[in-house]
């Protein structure tokens, strides 16, 4: 599709209102674990890559993906019928609403 590109991804994400020093004790510790010699070479041979994001910058991008993907889902009259699936994408977030910390990319 014109003007779309498709990245998999995954956020590990908490429940809504989770204290901030919780959100970044587990970023920053999932943050070493994913950077750790060996780690993003690791993920690198499988053809992934590791993005270890600061919290507003994961959320800034959730943001985007759905704004840009509910437009599609409009477009095209799409629904989901089953369960949702997961994918790649490594970041942290807290937002009101939208909760993570870094995984992978």
């Amino acid at each position: 599709m014109p003007g779309y590109e498709f990245v998999a991804w995954h956020v590990l994400l908490g429940p809504k209102g989770m204290p901030g020093p919780v959100v970044a004790l587990l970023s920053d510790n999932l943050k070493k674990i994913l950077l750790a010699p060996g780690q993003p070479q690791h993920y690198a041979d499988r053809g992934l890559d590791v993005i270890a994001s600061t919290p507003e910058e994961c959320a800034t991008y959730l943001k985007n993906e759905m704004r840009k993907w509910g437009k599609v889902i409009k477009e095209r009259g799409m629904r989901a019928d089953g369960p949702p699936t997961t994918s790649f994408r490594g970041c942290a977030a807290h937002t009101p609403g939208i909760q993570a910390t870094a995984l992978i990319s």
